[in-house]
């Protein structure tokens, strides 16, 4: 009877406290004829963060703040120390993967390219976000400034709320709460196709991946270079040592979100999930980032998302997430981003030559099993694809994620300027995955959530195809202005397929842009719609569409032996009547 009654309270309160959000913007813009802060609430506060406030309590949010780091500038101007000529600059800021400019950068140029940017990036916004700071959160309790987004994470009274969500220089507020962190536990080390391709001598060399979760590795036989904190665990050790079971000469840094990191004024409390990675990204220049934990509530477009698609976008860096071990309870965060690789398990019965045994791993007792999105609407198809993660040791995601991370160092070693082509690289896991019966990919069905897409995403991870596709630069790099994209202007790619040839897939991704991060609609955010159309030799009549209407992926499959070899068109069409202020990049890869 009392909780009933103290839930009631709290809910009262909150509702007069939104009220008193509403009255105050009002009365604001009753004095003024053209004022920033004459703003709609719902707009620039989180439903969830709604949810939490009462009048007597303090809250931990995340502040997005408005963005004035010029990102273009900062490329150029990092391309430029690089050496790196013009005509390879314009390749590399469009991110046209076809053009021979771009794989002419040598490793050694693109590496300093990305160690110069994130330099100039760290140091714009801790000056921007420090300045924010000072003109809005004087006297409250900062936990931590972002060094890659215009972002602050605070801890303040919620009445506070009021004044800041009448501040133009604010974009949104969001609850930011990562108490609950979710381990998505295993300790197998399962198989895939990774051994076919160290033998042809890609090994991850050259390529730096950063593993965040909470604690790091104390077994020195895998060769982690740094222990940043003493939270050793046993499930560190396993996540690192399947990363280098894909790629075993990648070069592994390791941060736990639970650690102490060096403060300054600014930094009352930089532990987290965020600090860490961006610590990784500064300090070690990592191309990815292994996320083998979670966070949030489930299904949830909240801040480490935002977070999350801005770093990928904007910092060329690829974000590698475990979908959970909570079944159809759902996705942990920030795996619901749609620039992450969110990962589910496969059981793969110690069987890595019979798909058709494989199943999604369903749990027991003490596991729900691989989490993925039971969601309608608009919000992203997750998991991306799934890999082994059950084996002698136990269960979970936590060891399915590291396989695809050491799958990206391998395709990033085979050819660096995959390094900062998040969208490609994308595109070209989900197009070769091994996708036969029983998560066999149907188009017809992939927008129903009980279908085996739903739970298996694109299939199974396979280093040999993604080898294979790469290799034979089976795919094609693009974007929409704003304007082709509200004109929905048509693309179009044209493959040729060769006879013997039995089943052939092509996968579209494209990328959130996510600059100033935007407003999100209610849990998720905006983001145009791509379809695409597959035609045959000239034909005005297409032989296969994907327009699944949700996410920014879309999957065909086809049998080349119903119609012959020879060309093939894609038409990637932009859908609905959509504006955006940013190109949209996209990718198309076959196998």
């Amino acid at each position: 009877m009392k909780r009933t009654a103290k839930k009631l309270l709290c809910a009262i309160l909150s509702i007069m406290l939104v009220m008193s959000l509403n009255v105050n913007l009002t009365t604001s813009a009753s004095n003024t004829m053209r004022d920033e802060s004459t703003v709609n609430v719902d707009s620039k506060i989180s439903s969830a963060l709604i949810a939490k406030l009462t009048s007597d309590s303090s809250v931990q949010v995340a502040i997005w703040f408005k963005d004035s780091v010029d990102t273009l500038s900062v490329k150029e101007t990092s391309m430029n120390k690089a050496d790196i000529t013009f005509e390879k600059q314009n390749a590399l800021i469009n991110k046209n993967l076809d053009s021979t400019d771009i794989d002419n950068i040598s490793n050694e140029c693109l590496d300093k390219y990305i160690s110069e940017k994130n330099k100039s990036f760290a140091s714009l916004y801790e000056k921007q976000n420090i300045e924010y700071a000072k003109k809005h959160l004087t006297g409250e309790k900062i936990i931590y400034l972002s060094f890659f987004t215009p972002m602050i994470i605070v801890e303040l009274p919620s009445k506070n709320i009021t004044s800041l969500v009448k501040s133009g220089d604010v974009e949104y507020i969001d609850v930011y709460d990562v108490s609950e962190a979710k381990d998505d536990w295993t300790y197998s080390i399962p198989l895939v196709q990774s051994p076919y391709v160290n033998d042809l001598s890609y090994t991850g060399k050259n390529v730096k991946i950063g593993q965040v979760e909470s604690g790091v590795p104390h077994n020195t036989a895998v060769n982690v270079y740094d222990r940043f904190g003493s939270n050793f665990t046993s499930h560190a050790d396993y996540v690192a040592e399947t990363i280098y079971r894909v790629a075993p000469d990648a070069q592994v840094y390791s941060a736990s979100h639970l650690a102490s990191y060096p403060a300054s004024n600014y930094y009352s409390n930089t532990t987290g999930p965020i600090a860490a990675a961006e610590w990784l990204i500064r300090t070690h220049n990592v191309n990815i980032i292994n996320f083998s934990c979670g966070f949030g509530a489930f299904n949830q477009y909240d801040s480490l998302c935002r977070w999350a698609d801005h770093i990928a976008v904007v910092h060329d860096v690829h974000v590698v997430k475990s979908a959970g071990n909570e079944g159809d309870d759902g996705v942990t965060s920030p795996g619901m981003a749609y620039n992450v690789i969110t990962v589910g398990n496969i059981n793969e019965k110690n069987t890595a030559s019979n798909l058709n045994d494989d199943v999604l791993d369903f749990g027991d007792a003490t596991y729900k099993g691989s989490s993925f999105n039971t969601l309608t609407g608009t919000s992203a198809m997750k998991p991306d694809l799934v890999a082994p993660g059950c084996m002698e040791f136990g269960i979970g995601t936590s060891i399915s994620a590291p396989h695809v991370s050491g799958a990206i160092a391998l395709l990033c070693e085979q050819r660096p300027a995959l390094k900062v082509l998040q969208n490609t690289v994308k595109a070209i896991l989900l197009a070769t995955t091994n996708n036969q019966s029983p998560h066999y990919y149907e188009p017809r069905n992939w927008s129903n959530t009980n279908n085996n897409y739903s739970r298996y995403g694109a299939g199974i991870l396979n280093c040999k195809n993604a080898y294979t596709t790469t290799k034979y630069s089976r795919y094609y790099n693009s974007s929409f202005t704003p304007t082709q994209i509200a004109n929905n202007t048509k693309k179009t790619y044209t493959f040729t397929v060769t006879s013997g040839m039995t089943y052939v897939r092509v996968a579209l991704n494209w990328l959130k842009y996510e600059t100033s991060c935007g407003t999100p609609s209610g849990s998720n955010t905006s983001i145009p719609d791509l379809d695409i159309k597959l035609y045959y030799n000239g034909s005005s009549t297409p032989i296969a569409t994907s327009m699944c209407g949700r996410g920014n992926v879309e999957i065909i499959g086809f049998d080349p032996t119903l119609y012959g070899s020879g060309t093939y068109t894609l038409e990637i069409i932009p859908y609905g009547n959509y504006t955006t202020s940013s190109n949209t990049y996209f990718a198309v890869a076959w196998w």
